[in-house]
């Protein structure tokens, strides 16, 4: 999974880190409501919703990086003869649904 980032806006510093695209709508939303341009009940769905899709989007991206760096310690482990290559597979057993 690949970020997306929105482009920055004119009055935002032009140094400042790029925000992610949930976060940059949350601050447009939020400044929408702030001007008085969207309703103060639907901007603060909004606004709340997008922080929930980039708090699930980087705990999965957590998630997901704990399991390659769990898998790449144990390849290593392998690899290097440290630890024995274990297969754990039952045993096949054919079965009426079996053609």
């Amino acid at each position: 999974m690949v970020p997306v980032f929105a482009p920055g806006s004119a009055d935002r510093d032009r140094n400042a880190r790029p925000l992610p695209r949930d976060l940059a709508h949350a601050a447009q939303v939020a400044g929408q409501v702030a001007d008085g341009s969207v309703e103060a009940a639907r901007g603060a769905r909004l606004v709340f919703n997008d922080r929930l899709d980039a708090a699930i989007a980087a705990g999965f991206m957590v998630v997901t990086l704990l399991v390659v760096l769990a898998s790449a310690r144990e390849w290593l482990l392998v690899l290097t003869r440290r630890r024995p290559a274990v297969v754990k597979e039952s045993p096949f057993v054919e079965t009426a649904y079996a053609g």
